[in-house]
């Protein structure tokens, strides 16, 4: 009707800024026109959408649902902590990128939410499809640890070779600088030292660096490349004098760098760098896939576990046979009491130990913990995934 296409087109058009919205998950007993009454006792302050929790599940014993009760809690908690894990991990490695549920933006998922039979077989207790949702949840949250381990060992590799490469010349690796024409190769006698000199004493060094033993070849230093501090030059000499050299040069503030050139050495550590280029884009390309997929999944796995919970405490606080109708309440953060108060006047007549409470939360032992209210409600918190998504 004209209700449900207007209610829609809001529905719709409404910001999805995730992180001023609260959702809140209602199971109350069926009634005629339940979303309708609801949508108009709340007027502005909240929109309502049916959320699609099963009725036809298989119930079992009260003692079970009890427990189930508990265990739900964990499981929910667990839910969120991968959802949020992905979320934050997608966000780490993307600029801007957004994640979606079924090709939806969160907010939009959540209210259109559909218990898939296919994927959640109907036919399972309740304490099978539970600990279905567990395990499957438990897998990605492996997965994701295994593959950011992986992916961040990768990444810690490729820093520590730019890092040494990134330092000043008096440390920093001198592979990627010293070529073969800058050095005298097997030679029975000589050998090409490096020097990092201060660029205040590039006079000085080419004043003196022939003089500082009598076995230096003359003109043989050329400046091969520089700093901001630091200039690098070659000079050859006779390899019996090395040492000798070295010493000289260091009175004078002149440093000789530990290096000897090895072509191979060389090589190897271009081509070091240049896997590890490929290996950490092949990975960073796979783990972002994977975050699009599995959040997806996650998201999927945790909302059809919202619905078990509603299922198993409709069933506790309203009895058999299941006769229940969910629906997702959202508003931004500051109607939250506003919203609680208006279920508080329209359901207080389903539990009168609470009707007195005017919204009012109450902490009780047993079957449901933290928050307690007249009708069945979870919260639904996607706020800290919001804060991971563009």
């Amino acid at each position: 009707g004209a209700f449900g296409e207007k209610k829609l087109a809001r529905l719709y058009s409404e910001p999805t800024n995730m992180t001023d919205t609260d959702y809140i998950l209602v199971s109350v007993p069926t009634e005629r026109d339940d979303m309708q009454s609801l949508q108009s006792a709340l007027g502005r302050t909240s929109t309502v959408s049916r959320f699609d929790a099963p009725d036809n599940l298989r119930v079992g014993t009260l003692d079970e649902l009890v427990s189930l009760s508990d265990d739900l809690i964990k499981v929910d908690s667990f839910a969120e902590m991968v959802s949020v894990k992905i979320a934050q991990t997608f966000s780490d490695l993307t600029d801007g990128d957004t994640l979606k549920v079924q090709d939806m933006q969160v907010p939009v998922f959540l209210k259109r939410f559909t218990w898939d039979p296919a994927r959640f077989n109907a036919k399972l207790s309740v304490r099978s499809l539970s600990q279905n949702i567990q395990k499957h949840l438990g897998a990605l949250e492996t997965h994701l640890k295994t593959t950011l381990q992986a992916y961040n060992k990768v990444k810690s590799s490729l820093q520590s070779i730019d890092r040494k490469a990134a330092g000043s010349l008096l440390i920093r690796s001198l592979h990627d600088i010293v070529e073969p024409r800058h050095v005298v190769q097997d030679s029975e006698f000589l050998v090409t030292l490096v020097v990092a000199v201060p660029k205040f004493a590039y006079d000085d060094w080419t004043g003196s660096y022939a003089s500082l033993n009598e076995f230096v070849v003359p003109n043989s230093s050329e400046l091969i490349t520089e700093d901001s501090e630091y200039g690098l030059f070659t000079v050859t000499v006779f390899q019996k004098i090395a040492d000798d050299f070295k010493s000289a040069a260091r009175d004078r503030k002149f440093v000789v760098r530990d290096y000897e050139y090895n072509q191979e050495e060389a090589r190897a550590s271009v081509e070091e760098r240049t896997c590890l280029v490929t290996d950490l884009e092949r990975k960073h390309v796979q783990l972002v896939e994977w975050c699009q997929a599995s959040f997806e999944d996650a998201m999927v796995h945790w909302m059809h576990l919202k619905a078990l919970r509603v299922f198993v405490e409709s069933v506790l606080r309203y009895g058999l046979p299941p006769n229940f109708t969910c629906m997702l309440l959202s508003h931004t953060a500051d109607n939250t009491k506003k919203a609680r108060s208006v279920l508080a006047s329209k359901y207080s007549h389903l539990d009168q130990a609470s009707a007195d409470m005017k919204g009012e939360t109450l902490e009780v032992p047993g079957m449901m913990q933290g928050d307690y209210f007249p009708y069945v409600s979870f919260n639904v918190n996607v706020q800290q995934i919001a804060k991971y998504l563009h």
